[in-house]
């Protein structure tokens, strides 16, 4: 269930234009702690539903792996490139 790789290249090239940043790693870097979240929470849910679970019960556990995941990210990830109000 991994998105394919030209996904990855675009998520970087629009964290690099919000965030002005014409070369590092820092936009690379958080497209690929995005793209893992991304990756483990459908994994999660797909792995789940499948078992014939409830889906209140999924969401409810899939909402306590968010914060869990949300915990285990730096500031500077939850951070990066947030925009301000438009």
């Amino acid at each position: 269930m991994e998105p394919p790789a030209g996904d990855h290249d675009s998520l970087e090239t629009a964290l690099r234009e919000e965030t002005g940043a014409a070369g590092g790693p820092p936009p690379g870097l958080a497209t690929g702690q995005i793209r893992w979240t991304h990756q483990t929470v459908f994994l999660g849910i797909g792995r789940e539903m499948l078992a014939g679970r409830k889906p209140a019960e999924v969401s409810r556990e899939v909402l306590v792996l968010a914060e869990d995941i949300e915990d285990l990210l730096s500031e500077k990830v939850l951070n990066y490139a947030v925009r301000g109000v438009q």
